[in-house]
């Protein structure tokens, strides 16, 4: 088989990981959305994204430079887009759930022994975090940074992705021009807070 052959194959692959990703977008956008359908589909949104990925690694193997700057910029797009859906599914899951749970308990018939809520990581919605978005300027700096580190950085119950796209999101102008071209991993969220 040729480069072009397979290169086009990887790209029809891409493309169908791209409609599976949006068609699940969709989906748990629906209000009407149950608990259970927000956990499947942020399941298989997960896997989508995780198979992308490597699909996308597998086509920039086979493009020119000017072709990989090109495609890591469209990709990138798209990634931060279905990582941010994926983030706040998570979020919306992990909030109907602790929900769920706690009337669950108050409703339950009360008997001589105290039950106790015991999940381990569970997430509840938070007030909306006040933190000015930075721009670059040295100045504004100190501000930001101690206030990201405070209500972002030091949440434990965020994953180090959902802090990098918290992060991004909170940067603008010369400084998000600087981490653009970064992408949303794990291991890149350290490397991007210090730039």
């Amino acid at each position: 088989m040729s480069t072009t052959e397979k290169l086009s194959i990887l790209k029809r692959k891409r493309t169908t990981l791209r409609a599976g990703i949006t068609k699940l977008s969709t989906k748990l956008n629906d209000p009407n959305s149950t608990q259970a359908d927000i956990e499947f589909n942020t399941e298989r949104l997960q896997i989508k994204l995780n198979e992308l990925t490597v699909t996308d690694d597998e086509i920039r193997d086979f493009l020119n430079d000017q072709e990989y700057s090109e495609d890591i910029i469209e990709c990138e797009k798209y990634s931060e887009n279905a990582h941010l859906q994926l983030f706040n599914s998570k979020k919306k899951a992990n909030t109907s759930a602790a929900i769920l749970s706690c009337s669950k308990i108050a409703s339950s018939p009360t008997s001589d022994r105290i039950h106790y809520a015991s999940q381990p990581n569970v997430t509840v919605k938070l007030p909306t975090v006040n933190t000015n978005t930075f721009y670059g300027e040295i100045e504004e700096f100190h501000n930001f940074g101690e206030r990201f580190e405070n209500c972002i950085d030091k949440n434990e119950s965020l994953s180090q992705i959902d802090k990098h796209v918290f992060l991004r999101g909170y940067l603008d102008a010369e400084a998000k021009r600087l981490v653009d071209g970064i992408s949303i991993t794990a291991d890149t969220y350290t490397m991007t807070k210090e730039i």
